[in-house]
């Protein structure tokens, strides 16, 4: 009796990475990438890294955009700036980029070409140089008619300078004179004043005195801007405090006001995070942390941003691998963009190179 002989199943064991991946490239999961979406060389499927480091070695992809979706100059492809206008911050669109608009160029038209900064700044003065001429006007009008064509033909500042040119330190002056520096310390024009002290020396009516404690300070017009979301405000409360500009410094209510904008990716407040994180302003020095600000200030083209993280690598700080090579790349990249010790530290090194 012939007994058939029972055939046995091979089995074949897929021998996997520590990432997961088989020699293949396959993950266990049956695709190419991973849980976190990269793949065993470490890219995700548009082909960035977790530093945001494309796979040609560069940060921006073929097309040049980089892991954010902007190019070089910080457009996406439909033109919008990360500042989140049509122009970039020296008031260039990214058509004129392409067609070769220079920084030379831009001066020639400044006219033509304002910042959302620069145009947030105008209607400030603007509006601060009517509420001056309205209430000096009303309150003082022989003040007014005396110094009208002076008004008329200067700033607020040179107008105010020119009202003050017989003050004597005593704040003795007639009610024109004390009336228009109270208004402009009022304004935040000038400094070094205190309102209550100025209103007890003049002899000023109770409407004067309303209208004066109407007027919200600068500050408290940039706080609540920035509290309602303003970017730009929040950069410059941010860059207040942590320079002392106006208020006391206080480097916590500047590391809030930064953190607030380096949530809608503000090149500026990642760079300045980066800074606090690395000297430690404000928090523990950590420059792991302070690393992770710079690198996504520098996908923004941020080039005090690429000149820190050149020095980081130069320096082999916050486990980054010493790489001289890779330090050169940023500081070139910086010093294309006009930053000064950039430039110093790219001669330096060319003038070292050609010693060797």
């Amino acid at each position: 009796m012939f007994f058939k002989k029972k055939k046995q199943s091979v089995l074949y064991v897929n021998t996997y990475n520590d990432k997961g991946f088989d020699k293949d490239g396959k993950h266990r999961n049956g695709t190419l990438h991973g849980p976190e979406g990269y793949d065993m060389f470490g890219y995700d499927r548009r082909g960035f890294d977790k530093s945001g480091k494309y796979k040609n070695g560069t940060a921006f992809d073929d097309k040049g955009y980089d892991v954010e979706g902007h190019d070089k100059h910080g457009f996406n492809k439909e033109g919008i700036h990360f500042n989140g206008t049509r122009y970039n911050n020296d008031g260039l669109s990214k058509g004129q980029l392409i067609n070769g608009m220079t920084k030379s160029k831009i001066n020639k038209s400044k006219n033509k070409n304002h910042t959302h900064l620069n145009a947030i700044k105008n209607k400030n003065t603007r509006d601060d140089s009517l509420i001056f001429e309205k209430l000096f006007k009303k309150h003082f009008p022989q003040g007014y008619q005396t110094y009208s064509a002076i008004l008329t033909n200067t700033s607020i500042e040179k107008y105010t300078l020119s009202l003050l040119s017989n003050y004597n330190g005593t704040y003795e002056l007639e009610d024109a004179l004390l009336g228009a520096l109270i208004i402009h310390v009022k304004l935040g024009n000038i400094a070094g004043y205190k309102v209550d002290e100025l209103i007890m020396k003049l002899n000023c009516s109770k409407a004067f005195d309303e209208d004066i404690k109407s007027i919200k300070s600068p500050i408290a017009k940039i706080k609540l801007a920035a509290e309602n979301g303003s970017i730009e405000d929040q950069v410059c409360l941010g860059e207040m405090h942590f320079k002392g500009n106006g208020v006391e410094e206080d480097y916590i209510e500047a590391l809030k006001w930064f953190s607030m904008a380096a949530i809608n990716k503000n090149a500026h407040a990642l760079n300045r995070l980066g800074e606090m994180y690395q000297y430690g302003y404000g928090v523990k020095s950590n420059d792991q942390e302070a690393v992770n600000w710079y690198k996504k200030a520098v996908r923004k083209g941020f080039s005090d941003a690429e000149f820190r993280l050149g020095w980081m690598y130069e320096k082999g700080r916050g486990g980054l691998t010493k790489d001289l090579n890779q330090a050169l790349a940023y500081y070139r990249s910086a010093a294309s963009k006009g930053h000064k010790t950039a430039q110093d530290y790219v001669n330096v090194y060319e003038q070292l190179n050609r010693r060797l």
